[in-house]
């Protein structure tokens, strides 16, 4: 008897819950439009783009630091200028690998994050175009990176040319010789050459993102995020290859016994000079292939901490 009396409650109860539920507003059910996919990770948290950022950079550096050895080598007027990569050793090649990666952490991390921040800034005036504020965006992150960057260039260039034997004798004998200034030579240079690389490369791959969205229906994955990281990093090199040459002659300068360059403009001037016009492009084939690759490694792998990093619905709620 008690369980035909249990049994009876369960069902009025069903029936009852069946009649309020056909009182309430139906929501229809949405699919997901391919378009909101890019969104999902739209919303995380400055510390968390900044964390992605700086993974991101990291392995790209460590992935493809023989290449920018190589990159280095052809721009520069060492005595090793023009050396193929079979007359390398490998511990010429790796030489600082480890030290250069960690310290592409910091310089990840503000590039992203600011990127990152500037772009969702309320501070943008309404009129401007999603792109234009991307492109204001990448500026604010490249100049401020540079700050990060430009110490670790320094010493990073003139450890791969053997100016220094090692990269903290390097950060040491900068130091006790020519002090805080000596870390920024080359700034304007860089700042220079990074703005319109960053900008290019960090607009062109949102743009690309937003094209393959469009042509499939779907978020690029892990390998279609690499390629797309590759175009628009290949852009930005054949469009600042001048400036990169420049940045990195007045930065590697003490390698070579020729008279040094007094600044940017002495530089274009006497390349322009005894060297000819071919002379801004010098390296470019190198520094495609280590640019490609890093933007291939550095966006898709930003990509995937983006979504590592992202919180699921249920974890939000509570």
């Amino acid at each position: 008897n008690v369980r035909i009396l249990l049994v009876g409650v369960v069902v009025c109860m069903a029936r009852q819950c069946d009649t309020v539920d056909t009182h309430l507003p139906q929501t229809p059910t949405v699919p997901p439009s391919p378009m909101s996919i890019r969104h999902v990770a739209a919303n995380l948290s400055f510390e968390r783009e900044m964390l992605a950022g700086a993974v991101a950079r990291a392995c790209a550096q460590a992935v493809m630091y023989p290449a920018d050895v190589m990159k280095t080598l052809a721009q520069a007027r060492s005595k090793q200028a023009g050396l193929s990569i079979w007359e390398m050793s490998t511990g010429k090649l790796l030489n600082g690998a480890a030290t250069t990666s960690l310290l592409a952490l910091p310089a990840g991390a503000l590039q992203f994050g600011m990127f990152s921040f500037a772009k969702r800034s309320s501070l943008a005036p309404s009129w401007l175009s999603h792109t234009a504020v991307e492109l204001v965006a990448a500026a604010i992150a490249s100049v401020v990176a540079c700050l990060v960057q430009t110490p670790q260039e320094v010493v990073k260039q003139r450890l791969q040319t053997g100016v220094y034997g090692s990269f903290w004798g390097g950060l040491v004998t900068i130091a006790r010789t020519q002090g805080l200034r000596g870390f920024y030579t080359g700034f304007l240079p860089t700042v220079a050459r990074n703005t319109p690389t960053v900008c290019i490369s960090f607009t062109g791959f949102s743009y690309l993102k937003t094209l393959f969205e469009s042509s499939f229906g779907t978020a690029p994955g892990n390998g279609a995020n690499a390629a797309l990281g590759a175009m628009a990093a290949g852009i930005a090199v054949i469009m600042t290859q001048p400036i990169d040459v420049v940045k990195t002659r007045l930065m590697t300068q003490a390698a070579s016994n020729l008279a040094p360059y007094a600044g940017v403009v002495d530089c274009v001037t006497r390349m322009l000079r005894d060297e000819g016009s071919r002379s801004f492009f010098k390296g470019i084939v190198p520094r495609l292939l280590y640019v490609a690759p890093f933007g291939a490694v550095q966006f898709a792998v930003n990509e995937r901490m983006r979504a590592l990093l992202t919180p699921s619905p249920t974890h939000s709620e509570l």
